[in-house]
């Protein structure tokens, strides 16, 4: 990656709302998850290990960074999909395969269009 790359990069994430950084999270799990399962069929083994694993992290900070004070019964909901999401990816390291990740990957993708309708209604 090149510096201005890179430098451009780290603008765009200092100076986005915590909405667009939410969105962020999700398109890079969503994209992760995708790379998985074209590695995956592409025999790439190490690759789709580490796909598997960025998506994994994405989520887990995801579930890190709820803040129950503000929204309890909504946060318990969200962490009961996040620890689906990443139970489903840990089971798919495990096993070796990609088969299993559809489940999750709706379960993110319709949470992003959630994020991404809020984002629309606050313009």
């Amino acid at each position: 990656m090149s510096f201005a790359l890179s430098r451009y990069q780290t603008t765009q994430v200092a100076t986005a709302s915590p909405l667009e950084l939410v969105i962020s999270l999700y398109d890079g799990a969503l994209r992760f998850l995708r790379e998985a399962v074209a590695a995956d069929q592409a025999g790439e083994i190490a690759h789709r290990c580490d796909r598997l694993n960025r998506a994994h992290a994405i989520v887990d900070e995801l579930l890190a960074t709820l803040d129950a004070s503000k929204a309890p019964e909504l946060c318990a909901q969200l962490a009961s999909l996040y620890e689906f999401v990443l139970h489903t990816i840990s089971t798919c390291v495990r096993e070796g395969t990609t088969e299993g990740l559809e489940p999750a990957t709706r379960v993110l993708s319709s949470l992003r269009d959630g994020w991404v309708e809020l984002r629309a209604a606050r313009r």
